[in-house]
């Protein structure tokens, strides 16, 4: 299992595949934030995610990584430590920024997402509305027991991809927050990870208009 310094250092290569994302945000779209916490837990490394709530009006009931809006004057870093405090409870000096991963655009073309990668002192824990659960990931089950990736063909606005989720327990990983996971573990592991495809998409129809750009 990698260590956090090992983690630091993948993250210091040069960045994975560009995606298309400029030219596909709206007008007035935003930058947003995460970060991807990770905790050393013994030997392992574990990720935290959290399940939003069903009553929000974006994303409600996907899981995700805490983050939000960059607020005017503020850098992408300022940004993602103000949101962990808010949504994670978790203070700047409990939290060690290790890198950044690649911008991704989430689905409906609305924030271009600039994933944080961090070691945290102490698990997050639900400080936010937001959020109704807090989920623990296993990096291991990638990068050392070789659990299959499934991916799903997920056409974009004319763009044929294919598009990675992760089978959580009762809950699926999916959307940009499954993307950002995927580049943190293939930079991880140095190599191509094994995936298969498969035809159900766990998404569902829930975002038809925003994929066909309508």
């Amino acid at each position: 299992m990698p260590s956090l310094e090992d983690v630091r250092q993948a993250l210091a290569q040069s960045r994975g595949p560009d995606i298309p994302a400029p030219p596909f945000l709206g007008p007035d779209a935003r930058d947003a934030v995460v970060l991807v916490p990770l905790e050393l837990r013994g030997p392992e490394i574990v990720a935290h995610a959290f399940v939003r709530a069903t009553g929000l009006r974006d994303h409600a009931g996907e899981v995700s990584f805490p983050g939000g809006k960059v607020e005017p004057g503020e850098s992408f870093e300022e940004a993602v430590l103000r949101e962990v405090e808010e949504e994670a409870g978790l203070l700047a000096p409990d939290v060690q920024i290790l890198g950044q991963l690649s911008p991704v655009p989430v689905v409906t073309g609305r924030f271009l997402i600039h994933p944080f990668v961090a070691a945290v002192a102490r698990a997050p824990r639900i400080t936010s509305a937001e959020h109704a659960e807090l989920l623990e990931v296993r990096l291991a089950r990638w990068l050392e027991e070789g659990e299959v990736i499934d991916t799903a063909e997920a056409p974009w606005r004319g763009l044929p991809l294919v598009v990675p989720h992760f089978s959580l327990g009762e809950r699926v990983l999916y959307g940009a927050s499954a993307v950002i996971l995927f580049e943190l573990l293939s930079r991880l592991a140095g190599r191509a990870l094994p995936t298969r495809l498969v035809k159900e998409k766990p998404w569902g129809r829930r975002y038809e208009r925003e994929e066909s750009g309508r």
